[in-house]
């Protein structure tokens, strides 16, 4: 017969086995024979090379994990424009020019709760109509159900909007302005 088939066994042949509380029953021992001792970390003699920081520039302004990032490109002022958010509760935005020498802001509002989402109206702002151009805006949410909107030029908190829960996600719409959730 051969080994590699499986044998299937039915419920006619399943058998039940009770142990009374009188029989003193020790429970098996772990064989220590067949283990092998595994390396342990002062044992790994192995030596990795430092790797090469090829980064133009770093921001290092989080304390905590990021959770949320988005950026913008500014043709016009040559200024690339990053938001970020993280577990530190806490939202940054970064701004670069030319030089790769970024300039970091802390967002102003206190947040409870991770920052868990970014968002920059920038890509869709424009002229409005009539000479009137719209202003920058960032929106950071965070799971405290807090939506904040800071002007993207000064950083200046423009408006709280309060929720009765989470925010997971948080964008502009295209035609600028309207803050959506999903």
């Amino acid at each position: 017969e051969d080994d590699t088939t499986p044998a299937f066994i039915d419920m006619s042949s399943a058998v039940e086995v009770t142990v009374s509380p009188e029989e003193d029953v020790e429970p098996m021992e772990d064989d220590d024979e067949d283990d092998e001792e595994l390396p342990t970390e002062a044992q790994d003699t192995t030596v990795e090379a430092p790797k090469e920081d090829v980064s133009k520039c770093t921001m290092s302004t989080h304390t905590d994990a990021i959770y949320a990032i988005t950026s913008h490109y500014d043709p016009a002022s040559s200024s690339f424009t990053i938001v970020s958010g993280g577990g530190d509760d806490t939202a940054y935005i970064h701004t670069l020019s030319s030089s790769y020498i970024p300039t970091s802001t802390k967002l102003s509002h206190a947040h409870t709760d991770s920052v868990s989402a970014v968002a920059l109206n920038a890509p869709y702002v424009g002229n409005a109509g009539g000479g009137k151009v719209s202003p920058k805006l960032i929106g950071v949410g965070s799971y405290d159900g807090a939506i904040v909107l800071y002007n993207q030029e000064t950083g200046e908190k423009v408006q709280v909007l309060e929720g009765p829960s989470d925010v997971e996600c948080l964008c502009f719409h295209p035609k600028g302005g309207t803050v959506l959730l999903a």
